[in-house]
């Protein structure tokens, strides 16, 4: 088997493992009884989508304290304690209330290509995780709230920028990405030719009342980084005791903050909040806070000196209230996690995995690969083999039993 012969793609799951580690007993509060009260779509969601009846604890604190606008949080707690789910509810209780007051405010419902957040993952697998998540909560709401995967592999920056220009128009957009992709979409959003990705026509009057007064059509209108008029932009750090120690990361935090924008007065409007500018002689009192809240995401975020001092940072440009939410470490919820990890001899690398797969199809796998001569193994269990090298023996084979084993199983992420 060559690899020339096979069609090579990134395969990306579409379902997240249902079996949980944990028994539902040692959780104390279900969903219906939470502060504040969440949306009923949301606990539709949780219970008949994720089967999930109860909130852990750091899915219940986190959801207290970073639920309203103008609220940032640092989120700590072990691997498997729901952390994904403690900041996506809070972000969609978010935006769900702005749409609901806007359409007491218009009598209509939002309509905007705008990202009103990002999601910053330190990998591409972990992006690829929430991303998966994410958008099978957001599909239960009754606005249009999207999120859009940005790996530089299976979705790149030119893509994505198509999507929003010419996808349908809700509530706002979210992006979930890696800081190294997150940096090539920047210049996307600062161009001013948006020929550059689009050359079809948007007919604005149809989606804002206009028609009476007979069609008017227009061009798509430029993507924002945007906050709306009920809440902030929003920044999640996910893994950010990791994640914000590189100093690269956070130059490119603090490039995309400079982009955000204040609510825009309506949507088809020619006129839009002024980006908020600094000159080298402006006090720093006179500077205008920021319209963004934060989340910062992991296991260790609450003793990292770095991670505290740079949120208390950018809360103080951001005026927003930050608080630190950590998780009891010695909770009977805690104490039935389990992460486990196998390791084998080279020789024994393929039958292990495969049994593996095949013995625990509904848990999740986390594979770790060196890259070898011609190719490097990815996320997606596929071999992406460099354009003009020589193919890899030890590849072809996993190709072959992954295609012959677990065909039908969750390799997208293995």
């Amino acid at each position: 088997m060559s690899l020339e012969g096979i069609n090579l793609k990134r395969v990306r799951r579409t379902w997240e493992p249902t079996t949980k580690s944990w028994d539902d007993r040692a959780l104390k509060t279900p969903w219906e009884d939470m502060d504040p009260p969440l949306d009923n779509a949301t606990v539709f969601a949780l219970k008949n989508v994720f089967f999930f009846s109860h909130a852990t604890p750091i899915q219940y604190l986190s959801i207290k304290s970073f639920s309203s606008n103008r609220q940032s949080a640092i989120i700590e707690a072990p691997t498997g304690s729901g952390k994904t789910l403690g900041f996506l509810i809070p972000l969609m209780e978010r935006m769900v209330q702005s749409a609901r007051e806007y359409v007491v405010k218009h009598e209509r419902p939002p309509l905007n290509r705008d990202v009103v957040g990002i999601i910053l993952s330190p990998s591409r697998t972990l992006a690829d995780q929430t991303f998966i998540v994410a958008k099978q909560l957001a599909a239960r709401y009754p606005f249009h709230i999207q999120f859009l995967l940005c790996d530089g592999v299976a979705e790149k920056a030119e893509g994505v920028m198509r999507r929003l220009l010419n996808g349908s128009r809700g509530a706002g957009s979210f992006i979930v990405t890696t800081p190294h992709d997150l940096k090539s979409l920047l210049p996307l959003f600062q161009t001013t030719e948006l020929d550059a990705f689009s050359k079809d026509t948007a007919d604005l009057s149809q989606q804002t009342g206009d028609t009476a007064h007979g069609k008017r059509t227009e061009r798509a209108e430029k993507v924002h980084l945007r906050a709306t008029e009920g809440a902030h932009f929003l920044l999640i750090v996910d893994e950010a005791d990791l994640t914000l120690h590189s100093t690269t990361t956070r130059e490119i935090i603090a490039e995309t903050l400079q982009l955000v924008e204040g609510p825009s007065p309506d949507v088809g409007k020619a006129e839009r909040a002024p980006r908020r500018k600094v000159s080298k002689g402006t006090k720093k009192s006179d500077v205008p806070p920021l319209a963004v809240d934060f989340a910062f995401v992991g296991a260790t975020v609450s003793t990292s000196p770095t991670v505290h001092q740079y949120a208390e940072e950018l809360s103080a440009k951001c005026s927003t209230q930050l608080a630190v939410v950590s998780d009891s470490r010695d909770s009977d919820y805690l104490l039935q996690l389990e992460n486990r990890y196998l390791a084998c001899d080279a020789q024994s690398f393929l039958s292990v995995l495969v049994q593996l797969i095949n013995t625990h199809a509904s848990k999740k796998h986390f594979n770790l690969f060196q890259q070898c001569s011609g190719a490097s193994l990815c996320s997606a269990t596929v071999c992406t083999a460099s354009r003009g090298g020589a193919s890899c023996s030890f590849c072809e084979v996993y190709l072959f039993h992954v295609r012959r084993h677990v065909r039908g199983h969750a390799h997208g992420s293995v």
